[in-house]
């Protein structure tokens, strides 16, 4: 048994409509350390995010439906709530929400705060939840999320190659792509388990197998190939179906040096 497998798209049905949403966590993402066999309220919570076009006429709406959703915040009126959305991070949580035998916790975002946090870098506060394996919930512009989210993956696998050494495994790949949106948090090791990290990449080589893979492969910049000596039924995956990572194969990767 895993992360909870019910049907969480069907919980957007309680709220006003968004435009991208999605989960994340080890609610809904596997990670080691968590026994997913235990009763359903021991379970970690959902966390969800969810982009909107209009955070003020989302708020006051969402307000009328589900305002025990809300902390005493919720006094100063959909206006404020919006306003304190836009400071710092842009994104507004309700934690410990209970629906459908579920407990989550949804953050709100406008989708204008979160194409730009995907492209610049603004905060890396969801735009580093997505360098991770997430749940897809909804997503009605599909085309322009997805260069947006490209743009993101790209960013980031630039960014760990940069500190990797010359050569480097699947695993240090990956890892170093997680570590980078836990920089600068004083949760980790506090109250954060500090093998977060570990604990998230060792339980979905797959999910980031699809993710990067492709880029890899495409690299004009890095080219990376299979360092050696390797075993010689060790080949890089198909990477042209998201679905080739099934058969898992540890993977060494070099970085080729651009000619001088």
């Amino acid at each position: 048994r895993g992360p909870i497998t019910g049907d969480l798209h069907g919980l957007l049905s309680s709220f006003p409509p968004t435009t991208f949403a999605f989960a994340y966590g080890s609610g809904v993402i596997a990670q080691q350390g968590y026994n997913y066999d235990a009763l359903p309220s021991t379970l970690p919570m959902v966390d969800i995010v969810m982009a909107v076009d209009d955070p003020l006429l989302w708020h006051r709406a969402n307000m009328k439906e589900n305002r025990h959703h809300y902390s005493s915040l919720a006094l100063g009126g959909p206006r404020f709530i919006s306003q304190v959305q836009e400071s710092a991070a842009g994104i507004y949580y309700n934690p410990y929400v209970e629906l459908k035998g579920i407990k989550i916790k949804y953050g709100v975002i406008s989708y204008r705060r979160l194409c730009h946090d995907l492209t610049h870098w603004d905060s890396l506060y969801v735009s580093g939840r997505l360098h991770k394996p997430t749940l897809l919930l909804h997503d009605c512009d599909g085309a322009t999320m997805s260069v947006h989210q490209q743009e993101n993956l790209h960013n980031a696998l630039t960014t760990a190659l940069l500190v990797l050494p010359e050569t480097f495994s699947e695993t240090q790949l990956y890892m170093a792509i997680s570590s980078i949106s836990y920089k600068g948090d004083l949760r980790m090791g506090i109250a954060e388990n500090p093998h977060k990290v570990r604990n998230i990449v060792e339980r979905n080589m797959a999910g980031f197998r699809s993710m990067y893979l492709p880029l890899l492969a495409s690299s004009p910049s890095f080219q990376p190939v299979l360092a050696e000596p390797l075993p010689p039924s060790l080949t890089l995956p198909d990477t042209t179906t998201a679905h080739a990572t099934d058969t898992l194969v540890p993977l060494y990767i070099t970085q080729r040096k651009s000619p001088e």
